[in-house]
């Protein structure tokens, strides 16, 4: 298989997109926040009202108690998400939601602030939107030589070409999802340990004594792992039938491991004929 980007007698055996449900984890988060602001809109007195009942809780809502509900509904879990994963756009885009827009429908445009859940719903809908394009802007190329990697999204584009040379290692993951429907993450770690991050683990502890005797004490460790992780347009991330796709590249990263080796021998037989000639 021959395409633009190959070159000379390069040959292409694998052309990838990251499979329909790699971003699953993405396009849920954007359906809560759709569901939720739906549910808001049509049940938000009935929600705050129930939150209203909760002791010490429902005396901090105050007058706006449902969009406080909505805010508190949205931003935690997106907070989590953006810790788990260390991507905080979506953490920003709901604060933007769930605080922003309130802020300009009130003090700008003077509209009333349950439009803040239709603009919620029309975010939710448009984030899923987003995360398809996401994903499809993702494409993975394996050739004979080298891995080609590129992204072309709206207002980014990446390339990144690995050739098999540079390869030290690839490792192969699949979670829940992938499992069932046959979809992973192949992580090929380059020789500088590109393909490689850390996960990090620290404890601190801290004391102190009353007003009289001002007594500290603080204690922090802290361990760092490194672990195969990376940017999903620097790896094969979530593609289908990872297996078949590790198995080509190790093949393809031994044939370019032989090809000096049988090159040298056949300069060498090369050589030979030519002086037996002579």
């Amino acid at each position: 298989m021959k395409n633009v980007g190959t070159i000379g007698e390069e040959r292409i055996l694998a052309s990838l997109h990251p499979h329909p449900l790699a971003f699953a984890g993405q396009a849920l988060l954007w359906v809560y926040v759709l569901i939720v602001s739906i549910v808001m809109y049509f049940m938000g007195n009935q929600v705050s009202t129930s939150f209203r009942n909760i002791p010490v809780i429902g005396g901090l809502l105050g007058a706006y108690g449902e969009y406080v509900v909505y805010a508190l509904a949205i931003v935690i879990p997106t907070l989590v998400y953006a810790l788990v994963k260390v991507v905080w756009r979506y953490f920003l885009l709901t604060l933007l939601i769930t605080i922003g827009v309130p802020l300009v429908l009130a003090f700008v445009v003077k509209l009333p602030l349950r439009y803040t859940f239709i603009v919620g719903a029309v975010a939710g809908i448009l984030g899923m939107f987003a995360v398809e394009m996401h994903r499809r802007a993702h494409k993975y190329i394996v050739t004979d030589r080298r891995i080609i990697f590129e992204y072309r999204g709206l207002f980014k584009k990446i390339r990144r070409d690995l050739v098999y040379s540079r390869v030290s290692d690839i490792i192969l993951e699949k979670g829940v999802l992938g499992k069932l429907f046959n979809f992973g993450n192949l992580i090929p770690v380059s020789q500088p340990g590109l393909g490689l991050g850390s996960d990090m683990s620290f404890i601190t502890l801290g004391g102190g004594a009353g007003k009289d005797v001002h007594a500290g004490l603080a204690v922090t460790g802290g361990r760092s792992v490194k672990v195969p992780r990376s940017r999903s347009f620097y790896i094969l991330y979530g593609v289908p039938h990872p297996e078949r796709i590790y198995d080509m590249i190790i093949e393809a990263i031994k044939a370019s491991e032989e090809a000096p080796y049988l090159k040298k021998i056949l300069d060498k037989m090369d050589q030979g004929s030519s002086l037996n000639i002579k």
